[in-house]
């Protein structure tokens, strides 16, 4: 699925704010600039943005789903996206 089509699924079922996908970018920067050996790749980009939207969301907003919901959305179990989230 192309990244702008997984973003838009994301937005659809969670209702997500807009401030959360800024942080995504933030989180995105910061993760590449403290681990220069870290690189976003085709097989990475999906399981890193449900990631970082549902860490961003929990930091940011005051109502967020579970990561149960989360996951579901984002298309991986929800034991994958709670060790994502570690």
């Amino acid at each position: 699925i192309p990244v702008l089509d997984y973003i838009q699924r994301i937005i659809k079922y969670t209702n997500l704010e807009p401030a959360c996908l800024l942080i995504l970018l933030i989180y995105v920067d910061r993760v590449c600039e403290r681990n220069k050996l870290f690189t976003i790749s085709s097989l990475t980009v999906h399981r890193f943005i449900i990631a970082a939207i549902t860490v961003g969301c929990k930091s940011l907003c005051d109502v967020y789903f579970t990561n149960a919901h989360y996951a579901k959305v984002g298309g991986i179990s929800t034991r994958e996206l709670n060790s994502l989230e570690v």
